[in-house]
């Protein structure tokens, strides 16, 4: 009932003095376990909540405030602070949410740009081009899955990937945390970054990253089949370090044939052949080389993708000795 209250003395009020725009949260909190705050303000075109509320219609004003402190995920980098709001009612308190609570609390000097626009909307809803709608939270994703799509089948195998994956140990790959079969869908974590490497220290780091998981995921048969770019995210808040996601298409090794992915961004024998086994993960490396931003790749990265997209599997790299590779290039560049 106090909604448009808050609305008209909050949110129009930020449109007055800032171009943005406001979303409010759909309460999924309460039915799928993760948090969003009840109110978020994007700055311009940016995917970047840059001020948030947190809305009660009864009851101590001090429970959203401790609520806006203690559900933060800080992915704001130098910022040392941003804006929220508490509400309870007709009362309303403002609150300056600064990354180290635990230091004594200054007015600060001055106000520092915040994170770059991220390509994933912070709290907010995309849908891919095959239906899945995938909801961001503060520390988690919902990954929904939409009637076309053989869900119950698609959740099994990641169910049993991810059991497989979490028993070995895989480092730098995402977390299944929960599923709904009824519901059609899955909760995964962390909530990472669309960041591709813009130089060849970073490129080097997260092929070092991605060829760690693939070392662990190919000694026990798994295979992703799927690395591209948009699959492969940085970490929060941990500088130069990245992980994969999006396991729909993983399987054992080897494989069958499977049709639905695309024959240019997917090693040929995905498609062709009547079986394939981890090489294609090989190809796919060769692909993030050659799908790279970064101009003018140094000879040995070249000599890599080469060998990398190579179309017989046999004659590909393992992910072990791959490693050993881009492990002495870090100390080069």
């Amino acid at each position: 009932m106090y909604h448009h209250l808050w609305d008209s003395s909050i949110a129009m009020l930020l449109r007055r003095v800032s171009i943005g725009r406001f979303l409010r949260s759909s309460n999924a909190s309460s039915s799928t376990g993760f948090y969003q705050p009840d109110m978020c303000f994007y700055y311009d075109n940016s995917n970047v909540c840059v001020f948030r509320g947190e809305e009660k219609a009864s009851g101590p004003l001090e429970v959203p405030v401790k609520e806006l402190h203690a559900n933060l995920t800080w992915r704001y980098d130098a910022a040392p602070y941003i804006f929220g709001y508490a509400a309870v009612g007709l009362r309303v308190r403002l609150v300056a949410i600064r990354k180290d609570e635990m230091r004594q609390k200054r007015k600060p000097s001055k106000l520092v740009d915040l994170i770059p626009p991220l390509d994933i909307p912070e709290y907010g809803i995309i849908v891919r081009g095959n239906g899945v709608r995938i909801t961001f939270a503060e520390d988690c994703v919902l990954k929904t899955y939409p009637q076309s799509m053989p869900s119950d089948g698609i959740i099994r195998n990641l169910q049993e990937l991810h059991r497989q994956m979490k028993t070995h140990s895989v480092p730098n790959v995402v977390e299944l945390k929960k599923t709904n079969m009824k519901e059609k869908h899955v909760k995964l974590a962390p909530v990472g970054h669309f960041s591709p490497p813009e130089n060849v220290h970073q490129l080097l780091t997260a092929l070092r990253d991605i060829l760690e998981a693939l070392v662990a995921l190919h000694a026990i048969n798994l295979m992703h089949r799927d690395l591209r770019w948009e699959n492969v995210l940085k970490y929060a808040g941990e500088g130069d370090k990245w992980f994969l996601i999006d396991f729909d298409d993983g399987a054992l090794s080897p494989a069958t044939t499977i049709y639905h992915l695309n024959p240019e961004s997917h090693a040929p024998e995905i498609l062709s052949s009547s079986s394939h086994t981890v090489k294609v993960d090989i190809w796919s490396v060769g692909f993030l080389l050659k799908t790279s931003i970064i101009p003018d790749l140094p000879a040995e990265l070249e000599a890599i993708k080469a060998k990398c997209l190579q179309k017989n599997p046999m004659k590909r790299p393992t992910a072990g000795s791959l490693l050993k590779t881009i492990t002495a290039l870090l100390g080069k560049f």
